[in-house]
């Protein structure tokens, strides 16, 4: 893996993400205990989507001579492609007061994905991996 700004043979490569969105999809089972009215727990399985656009500029060097005089000069490559790439998602919660008018729900989700850019052969990984925490207020009507 190279990191930002690395140099190889003399090239400067920029590796970067540019934007991205991610859609999920659960599956959620809450896992009571008995008449629990105050805090339920809950577990989701399911899939998350990213839509990532990669951009890698390079800066290759060359030097050229006129006159006596040797002048260093930049040849510049842009790289940009925009990728869809999966992802296993496994969600723990609880959800405070469930039957109430306005209850209050915890989550956290762990998330993987696979992201890879190529620029004059050298590859980059441009991956996502964590944990995603969530706090929502529901109201019943």
């Amino acid at each position: 893996m190279i990191r930002t700004a690395d140099e190889i043979n003399g090239t400067f490569y920029n590796p970067r993400v540019r934007s991205f969105y991610e859609v999920h999809l659960t599956a959620n089972r809450e896992l009571p205990h008995g008449n629990q009215t105050a805090i339920v727990p809950d577990v989701g399985f399911g899939v998350s989507m990213l839509n990532v656009t990669n951009e890698v500029d390079t800066h290759t060097p060359y030097n050229w001579t006129s006159s006596g005089t040797t002048y260093t000069s930049y040849f510049l490559t842009d790289y940009a492609d925009n990728n869809i790439v999966f992802s296993p998602l496994f969600r723990l919660g609880v959800t405070l007061y469930p039957d109430h008018l306005v209850s209050l729900r915890f989550d956290a989700a762990y998330i993987g994905y696979a992201n890879t850019a190529t620029s004059l052969c050298q590859s980059f990984d441009l991956g996502f991996t964590g944990m995603l925490y969530r706090t929502l207020l529901q109201v019943r009507l």
